[in-house]
């Protein structure tokens, strides 16, 4: 209870932000991706079939159909659809409190979520209808459960990851790579006594499931030459590449993300060699490092697969480990 009403005001906050964005329209890609997919559940009785190839993305349509019910439930209206992404900002408000309390201590968790939130990537997610704040609760569910052992909320949260998009499975693997190194990593700060293969079975089998399902009923993956969004899978040859590396860059540094680098730089060195910096930094860090090797490569090797949006789980880590270092600082 004592959380919970520390948590409250921001519970509130979101609550009366939800209320002022309830009539934003849908934007950019939460056209497709939320309000003509969901449209076409709500319209096919909530039936799953496969979807027309003009709003079929290649992800799994299960943010779509989610949104499809809560109209069948409650009413086919903007607010009906921005009241359904409540649940999942809150989740996310109380997971990070969670996260904070666990890599910084109770006196400075609260301060983790101002600091996600401040985030122009989060704050402008958190205005819309969007696929990628049910991400961002599930990465950060998968990643209490995986720090504090607790295999059904892994279970859930890589489902969920893996059931939202192409990315959340690639979020997913990240995951997965970190949590082995830390079972072979002695010092690890949240060595699990067993690899949670189990706890990623359901995700990684419904991606696997999707994958093929989708192949088989429409015979592409990912996208076809048809599709309005073709020309961003074009491969990046030659100059292409080196610009997405300038891009991919230029994304992790946007929005003031530069000055928390610059932060962790000089923490880096106040720790170097790494081998001084404390256990949970150091798996923070090399849970930043396993995102970026997984969310990377099609930003680099596509031409046009590069938006903000498809970095935020590797900029929670980066404000993990920027968050858990400032509070354990020593001068």
């Amino acid at each position: 209870m004592r959380d919970f009403l520390k948590l409250l005001p921001f519970f509130l906050g979101l609550a009366a932000w939800t209320y002022t964005v309830q009539s934003y329209p849908f934007f950019w890609d939460t056209v497709q991706l939320a309000s003509k997919q969901a449209h076409h559940f709500f319209e096919n009785g909530l039936r799953w079939t496969p979807l027309p190839p003009e709003i079929d993305s290649g992800h799994p349509p299960v943010f779509g159909y989610y949104l499809a019910l809560a109209w069948h439930i409650a009413g086919k209206t903007l607010p009906v659809s921005h009241w359904a992404m409540f649940p999942f900002l809150c989740g996310i408000v109380w997971l990070l409190f969670r996260i904070g309390r666990r890599v910084a201590g109770r006196e400075w968790a609260l301060w983790l979520i101002p600091l996600a939130f401040l985030d122009p990537v989060m704050a402008g997610q958190s205005a819309l209808v969007s696929p990628d704040i049910v991400l961002a609760f599930c990465f950060l569910l998968a990643t209490e459960g995986l720090l504090s052992s607790r295999n059904k909320w892994v279970a859930v949260g890589i489902l969920g990851l893996c059931a939202i998009s192409m990315r959340g499975m690639m979020t997913a693997g990240a995951l997965f790579l970190w949590q082995a190194i830390a079972y072979w990593r002695p010092a690890s700060f949240f060595q699990p006594k067993r690899l949670s293969g189990l706890a990623f079975l359901p995700g990684f089998a419904f991606a696997a499931w999707f994958l093929w399902w989708h192949h088989r009923a429409t015979g592409w993956t990912g996208y076809h030459a048809a599709s309005p969004w073709a020309p961003a899978f074009e491969a990046a040859q030659g100059l292409e590449l080196f610009r997405n590396l300038l891009v991919i860059s230029w994304r992790w540094t946007d929005f003031g993300r530069v000055f928390e680098w610059l932060v962790l730089g000089w923490l880096a060195w106040k720790n170097w060699p790494l081998k001084k910096m404390n256990p949970v930094a150091f798996d923070l860090f090399l849970l930043l490092g396993c995102l970026a090797v997984f969310l990377s490569p099609s930003a680099l090797l596509f031409k046009n697969v590069s938006a903000h949006r498809y970095f935020l789980p590797g900029f929670l880590a980066l404000h993990f480990l920027v968050f858990q270092l400032l509070a354990h600082w020593k001068s």
